[in-house]
């Protein structure tokens, strides 16, 4: 069996099984029923919430951030010196739901780092199943050569990727979706460049999600690619150009 680093770089994606003990996703579920619940009065059934910045909403989230065994082996299987935090999201889906994340790359919208190496962790909370909604990538789909409009901070995921992929060439793509199935104190991590998306929930259950969008902490900010002006005030950096600590912490 390949080790987690080397079938990382291979697929673009892995899953990590018991990251976290029960205890800790206790802890943490009760956290996000805290935070989220607020933010579900006004949810359809077509939604997926995403509430960003978990961690400066409740210590549990904030106590994540420094978690020695799960930064640990992230930065084993990216095979990085220092992981650095980009974004934290809770993510809700009820159940049952028509909510979909369409076909995307995260690359598309986080080019104004350089080099844009950045990967997503997430940190299941509850039972995620391809009958759940749960997230599916394109295998090996990290090193395909694709053309994708760029969308600094992803404004909008449209539908219609995967046939517009077909229609260029790419006709095997459908047969290398991989469902990654996930339970409570699993992770999972994906390449920036890995297609992947997440589709309706036919259960009763909701999914609860954390995502951990990181990056190479020797990545260093393109102020040239951001959208506009304005936006350079959200990206204080070092004297170096790196993401400066106190706002994009180093995890674990």
């Amino acid at each position: 069996m390949k080790q987690p680093d080397s079938f990382f770089a291979e697929h673009g994606w892995i899953i990590l099984k018991g990251v976290l003990n029960p205890n800790e996703v206790g802890d943490l579920r009760e956290a996000y029923d805290e935070v989220i619940g607020p933010h579900l009065d006004q949810m359809s059934e077509t939604d997926v919430v995403q509430l960003p910045q978990p961690h400066a909403r409740h210590p549990a989230f904030s106590k994540t951030l420094q978690h020695a065994g799960l930064w640990s082996a992230v930065r084993e299987t990216l095979r990085w010196d220092e992981v650095q935090l980009l974004q934290d999201v809770l993510l809700h889906r009820t159940g049952p739901s028509s909510g979909r994340v369409e076909w995307h790359r995260d690359h598309t919208y986080t080019a104004f780092l350089n080099p844009p190496i950045l990967a997503s962790v997430r940190v299941s909370l509850t039972h995620s199943r391809e009958t759940s909604g749960c997230l599916q990538v394109i295998d090996k789909s990290h090193l395909l050569k694709l053309s994708l409009s760029p969308d600094v901070f992803g404004s909008s995921i449209e539908r219609g990727l995967m046939v517009s992929l077909s229609e260029s060439g790419e006709e095997d793509i459908p047969s290398q979706i991989r469902t990654i199935e996930l339970e409570p104190g699993d992770v999972s991590i994906h390449h920036s460049k890995t297609l992947h998306g997440s589709f309706e929930n036919r259960t009763d259950e909701p999914q609860k999600i954390m995502v951990h969008h990181v990056l190479d902490a020797r990545c260093k900010l393109d102020p040239v690619k951001l959208p506009n002006a304005e936006a350079r005030a959200h990206f204080p950096t070092t004297s170096t150009g790196h993401l400066a600590p106190q706002n994009f912490p180093i995890l674990g």
